[in-house]
């Protein structure tokens, strides 16, 4: 039903070549082919899939956590499951069947709705798919094995083992998420220390108004200005030197430029002949009547070269 749903919202979406209406005609009329696919990708994708779900990378997938705590969070889930006995149950053989089939059916569901959503038109591979979209269906898989009086007798040969105690995994829990938001603070810098650039576009559009914030320090900064439009074909450089405040503006003329639409401003650090990114930023610019405002400003002003 919920695919049904989104598959109206997204039957307009052309998103990195999608095509939700022909993606699910092609899995209705090519159910073998959709098969291979799905096999495919979940073999591709499993690493990624197992180190996801345990949060072995965080934010825009950009922070990387070790993958010794990753390891170390699977143990504990394998303690949970098979070690700790303070909590066990009784299950019947229709329920583990239940929960292996809601385990594999929601497998199958996350891989297709991701297929239809996020991945070009008859790809080889399924896009978009993470680790933590099976972390609800993940105790559907462990809830079986957990069963004591099933699988640990057949495995073990009712052998008594080693028990872990619920409260140590707790401790080894939190150990492991503080050491995860330890790696999340330091991959984010500290904003009131970085530097800062904010773009406007002047009244009479005929320049960029750009407000710097803490590069005081820098001799010479270089901006470099190109449109959306034409990409960096239509690239130019500003040099700003001279003495600086903590907070100052400067100026970029725009008779260079002709292009409605979104513009890129980067900052630069020249050292040693090298160009190092500080900020960037963008604006949005229409010069749809900058002419006749140009114009009118000419017919007031004659000192204006």
């Amino acid at each position: 039903i919920s695919l049904a749903f989104s598959t109206t919202m997204l039957a307009h979406s052309k998103f990195n070549g999608t095509d939700s209406n022909g993606q699910v005609k092609f899995i209705l009329s090519h159910p073998l082919s959709y098969a291979k696919i799905f096999i495919k990708s979940v073999l591709y994708k499993l690493p990624g899939i197992g180190g996801t779900c345990v949060g072995l990378r965080l934010g825009w997938l950009t922070i990387i956590i070790s993958a010794t705590v990753g390891i170390i969070f699977y143990i504990m889930l394998l303690a949970v499951t098979f070690l700790c006995s303070e909590h066990s149950f009784s299950l019947k053989n229709t329920d583990i069947v239940f929960f292996v089939l809601t385990f594999f059916a929601g497998t199958i569901l996350i891989f297709t709705s991701e297929y239809v959503g996020w991945t070009a038109l008859r790809a080889e591979i399924i896009e978009g798919v993470q680790g933590r979209y099976f972390i609800p269906i993940l105790p559907c898989l462990m809830l079986p094995f957990a069963y004591k009086n099933h699988f640990v007798k057949i495995f073990l040969k009712n052998k008594n083992f080693g028990r872990i105690k619920l409260a140590y995994l707790i401790i080894i829990a939190f150990t492991l998420n503080f050491i995860a938001l330890v790696r999340v603070y330091k991959f984010y810098p500290d904003i009131s220390k970085t530097e800062k650039v904010t773009a406007s576009l002047s009244s009479d559009k005929s320049s960029i108004t750009l407000t710097f914030e803490r590069m005081e320090k820098y001799d010479e900064l270089k901006i470099a200005v190109w449109s959306e439009a034409y990409g960096k074909d239509d690239l130019h450089w500003f040099s700003i030197t001279g003495q600086k405040t903590n907070k100052f503006e400067d100026f970029i003329p725009l008779e260079q430029y002709n292009t409605n639409g979104k513009y890129f401003v980067y900052t630069y650090e020249v050292k040693k002949r090298r160009q190092i990114l500080l900020a960037q930023t963008e604006l949005n610019i229409q010069f749809s009547e900058r002419s006749d405002d140009i114009d009118s400003v000419f017919e007031n002003d004659e000192d204006v070269e």
